[in-house]
């Protein structure tokens, strides 16, 4: 550590270095083989993780798997269509099948128990026919082509594809793009695709998700679409400083995002981190940052 840092007990690393690294099997790899001594991996990879002997911590986090929207679309401009598309994903199907049971259902980007959250949210069940009776409703009833993409990595795209075919058994057809990370947000932003499937870490602070994905510039909002309510919680609670006034607010502001299907979350994921034995006090945010602060590393 830095040898005039007021609190030497705190920091007793010689340094970290980090190593960006977009591919979670060349993570997960580099800490079996010795190369690091800790990594982020995917819930679908926990296994892997235990059967090489390294320590799997599993911690709360503050995002959302979910299915952004360009509002503007043909389709997604209707609120009955997205709330179709909201019925017709199998949520608890995905959490269970893809992420062994590490991401639960909700309709809310904030996850429970994550301080914005609104506990009344309701998350939709899963009803085919409930969804295609709303597509009917809209005028879609003869069906509806949608477009969407992803990243180039198999654990975002089978999740896509099985939304994709729940979705086919409502009578949207959706065509799956997977693209490298340096195309993906230029390809929606730019509005040259309807939906985009991720996942979206969440912030320390809500007002940074807001401003991300639902202000009418965000680049998560290409279509500019704006929700007053959502517009007008968003500037109340920045006029506010103390957390517990704060809390109340973000809360309405997640009912009305919610109740307006302004994005479609899928299922709130935990983070979870594959350690080796010599990394000690290592604990993650509920943002998914590390706090070094007190980590020890032996040997």
């Amino acid at each position: 550590a830095f040898a005039d840092y007021w609190n030497p007990e705190a920091q007793p690393l010689g340094g970290v270095a980090i190593v960006p690294q977009l591919d979670a099997e060349a993570r997960l790899r580099a800490v079996i083989d010795g190369a690091a001594d800790g990594t982020s991996i995917n819930s679908d990879q926990v296994g892997a993780a235990e059967s090489a002997g390294l320590n799997v911590l599993v911690a709360p986090g503050s995002g959302a798997f979910l299915l952004f929207l360009n509002m503007t679309s043909e389709g997604l401009d209707n609120i009955d269509v997205r709330k179709a598309i909201s019925m017709a994903i199998d949520r608890e199907g995905i959490g269970e099948a893809l992420h062994g049971g590490l991401c639960v259902p909700t309709n809310q980007i904030f996850p429970a128990g994550y301080w914005a959250s609104n506990p009344d949210v309701a998350t939709d069940p899963y009803d085919p026919e409930a969804a295609r009776a709303l597509l009917e409703q809209a005028g879609f009833g003869d069906g509806l082509e949608l477009n969407a993409t992803v990243v180039n990595v198999p654990f975002y795209i089978a999740q896509l594809e099985a939304i994709q075919a729940m979705l086919g058994e409502i009578g949207i057809t959706v065509t799956v793009t997977p693209l490298e990370p340096t195309e993906l947000l230029s390809r929606f932003a730019g509005g040259d695709s309807d939906m985009y499937f991720t996942t979206f870490p969440g912030a320390v602070d809500p007002a940074k998700t807001v401003a991300s994905i639902w202000a009418p510039e965000a680049s998560l909002n290409p279509g500019n679409y704006a929700n007053a309510d959502v517009q007008r919680l968003a500037l109340d609670a920045l006029s506010v400083i103390d957390q517990a006034d704060r809390a109340p607010i973000y809360a309405e502001l997640s009912a009305a995002a919610a109740a307006d299907y302004f994005h479609i979350p899928v299922c709130s994921p935990s983070t979870v981190w594959a350690l080796n034995d010599s990394l000690g006090n290592f604990q993650p945010t509920i943002g998914g940052s590390i706090d070094f602060r007190g980590v020890t590393l032996d040997g």
